[in-house]
């Protein structure tokens, strides 16, 4: 499994190949920038927006985005020597109705839940699109032409297998992954008959 480092520098590969410096970006000196990918950008939503989820024993839970943040990283240094620059992230606060609040940090080329500088959060989402990428005990698991999800067919979704999920009581789940519709299903994996699953019913921005 990829350590952190590796996510670190390849978000920054990919980073300064893919993204434009936004104007009201940190002054430059010779100080690298690390942005937020074009990539995970597909996954960026309007305040308000709501997604319901239906659970295969006929819950159902609402999430609403409730607000964002950007903000820009000082660079981090070592015996006095610069090991990474400005790293640009942002914050989507979230609340749930089964789930309370939360967050999730985009961060490079990644979504970490409950996030705080790649630290004390989870990764959940990696936006490399290469079936194996992982972090931590977050790995892209498939990735499906099309899959259909309450007779909604959508389109290269993306299904990511989290183990250890501490957001979700240590257990291992699939997370599936929509650009700019965001989670369509969420899978409980286990040994059980019938798996604990959530299914995007309604979307509303």
């Amino acid at each position: 499994m990829k350590k952190r480092t590796y996510i670190i520098i390849f978000s920054l590969l990919v980073s300064i190949v893919s993204c434009n410096e936004p104007e009201d970006i940190v002054e430059k000196t010779d100080i690298d920038t690390l942005f937020v990918s074009s990539n995970l950008k597909k996954h960026f939503y309007d305040i308000n927006t709501t997604w319901i989820f239906e659970s295969n024993q006929g819950e159902k839970d609402t999430v609403t985005l409730l607000r964002t943040e950007r903000e820009i990283l000082e660079p981090q240094s070592m015996h006095g020597e610069i090991q990474l620059g400005y790293v640009e992230n942002y914050k989507f606060h979230y609340l749930s109705t089964r789930d309370g609040l939360y967050w999730d940090q985009y961060i490079g080329y990644v979504i970490v839940r409950n996030g705080v500088d790649w630290a004390n959060g989870e990764y959940i989402y990696l936006s490399s699109y290469q079936i194996g990428d992982s972090s931590d005990e977050a790995e892209i698991d498939t990735i499906y032409d099309s899959y259909n999800v309450s007779d909604t067919t959508y389109r290269n979704v993306v299904r990511m297998r989290i183990n250890n999920f501490e957001f979700e009581f240590g257990e291992n789940w699939y997370y599936y992954f929509v650009d700019s519709v965001g989670i369509i299903r969420k899978e409980k994996l286990n040994d059980e008959p019938n798996n604990e699953i959530w299914n995007l019913i309604d979307r509303n921005i």
